[in-house]
């Protein structure tokens, strides 16, 4: 969960109005095409460290969301198919200096995109329906809201200063914290509005947990494992994440009858599963011995492998970083190259 949103600064508003600002752009030019990959470079975002393009998610119908950041550190959305055109999501509110705008982080396949808005005032949650209004929120009056998911029905989850919230489709806003909890971090969303996350508690350790739709909260921690936490959630109830052993990081998935299984694909030294689809298939990232990261795949019938965007760097921090894995085994996310900028990519599904 390494967008861009998590690295720009803090506000919230409630408002509700048309597009503001969204231009529609043609991306001949940015896109490339190698073998099971394409890259995708927004017109604008920036080519040096900690800039670029990233993509956050896909929806049924291949139409991707994301955001880019500038040469000069601005934050923009933008959502389309892969190749083009693409329209640029510009929040109202968003700032505009360096480190604030707008991050799109989720969509569902009504084309409704959730996100955050980052201006003076603060952190702001925002939604974008298909025909391109917006709704803005503030979750709980924290100025510290943080979108990270949206489910079929609209109802979205994330963050609210050390709390986390689950705001329907209908508006209503509920926040809530893990018994126990220092802080809650809300992180997926189902179809039946279960929502998986983590928590810290009062010695700094993570868990687990899930949330019903009546707002009961159960934790999971793995056996022999500390530090466990929790991505993302299909349809099935069946959750991925991650779990820690003497300081090495396993990927997790726990299947809704509570079976746990723990993996690291061959190659990796460390492994953080960040999306499963309805057929069972992870996604995630991994690194090797000289902590440059890899994307991987791992089918329902528990095999992996690993894979490297073109164009992705050789040194530690960079690599390829997976974001969602589609219904159809698509994968998107964005890889870092070797001048630690940023490229978002769609992988086609395969081995």
């Amino acid at each position: 969960m390494q967008y861009f949103q998590a690295k720009i600064s803090y506000g919230m508003q409630r408002h509700r109005c048309g597009i503001l600002a969204a231009l529609t752009i043609a991306l001949t030019a940015t896109a490339a095409q190698a073998g099971q990959f394409v890259t995708i470079d927004m017109p604008g975002s920036g080519t040096a460290a900690n800039t670029g393009t990233q993509i956050a998610a896909i929806n049924a119908k291949n139409v991707v969301t994301g955001a880019y950041v500038t040469n000069d550190l601005a934050v923009h959305g933008f959502v389309g198919n892969v190749g083009g055109p693409y329209t640029i999501i510009d929040a109202p509110g968003a700032g505009t200096g360096a480190r604030q705008g707008t991050s799109a982080v989720a969509i569902n396949n009504k084309g409704t995109i959730a996100g955050t808005e980052v201006s003076d005032a603060g952190y702001f949650g925002f939604i974008r329906d298909a025909q391109g209004n917006f709704t803005t929120f503030d979750a709980g009056g924290t100025k510290q809201t943080i979108v990270w998911a949206i489910n079929s029905k609209g109802a979205i989850t994330g963050w609210a200063g050390q709390q986390s919230f689950v705001r329907s489709k209908n508006g209503k806003i509920k926040l809530f914290q893990a018994a126990n909890a220092k802080a809650t971090y809300a992180a997926g969303i189902n179809t039946a509005g279960v929502i998986a996350g983590y928590y810290k508690d009062s010695s700094g350790l993570y868990h687990a947990f899930l949330r019903a739709h009546d707002g009961s909260i159960t934790t999971i921690d793995v056996d022999g494992y500390y530090n466990t936490q929790a991505t993302a959630i299909d349809d099935n109830g069946d959750i991925v994440g991650s779990a820690t052993m003497g300081g090495t990081v396993s990927a997790m998935l726990r299947t809704s009858n509570g079976t746990i299984s723990i993996f690291i694909p061959s190659g990796c030294r460390a492994a953080y599963a960040e999306s499963i689809n309805a057929s069972g298939a992870i996604t995630g990232t991994c690194y090797d011995d000289n902590y440059i990261r890899h994307g991987f795949v791992r089918q329902p019938d528990g095999s992996m492998s690993i894979f490297d965007a073109p164009g992705a760097g050789s040194t530690s921090p960079q690599g390829t970083f997976p974001s969602v894995i589609a219904a159809d085994g698509k994968i998107v996310g964005y890889y870092v190259d070797a001048n630690n900028a940023n490229h978002g990519f769609r992988r086609n599904a395969g081995n």
